[in-house]
């Protein structure tokens, strides 16, 4: 699949995005709205590199988006070793230190 092709299905008009069920999304915030939409493999690419730029949510929370990223992930055949240690644990070992 080349660049473009998956921008394209990335791409989520905003009637798509209000279909999806709730449990397409890693997260929902304060609002109940859906963050990191996890219904194909670029929104699930995405949703990896993004989870720490979610704000509003508390660690706990984090992790559990995290988990729900990595099996998405698995589910699609996408490569996501090392990804919770990588997105998720560090901001918590930091907030453990101060």
């Amino acid at each position: 699949m080349g660049h473009y092709s998956r921008l394209v299905e990335g791409v989520l008009s905003v009637q798509q995005r209000r279909d999806l069920p709730s449990k397409t999304f890693a997260i929902h915030n304060a609002k109940g709205e859906g963050k990191l939409p996890l219904n194909n493999p670029a929104h699930i690419h995405a949703a990896m590199g993004r989870i720490n730029q979610v704000k509003g949510i508390s660690s706990t929370q984090r992790a559990t988006a995290a988990a729900k990223i990595a099996r998405a992930a698995r589910t699609h055949n996408i490569n996501a070793s090392g990804f919770k240690e990588k997105q998720v644990l560090p901001k918590q070992r930091k907030l453990r230190k101060k």
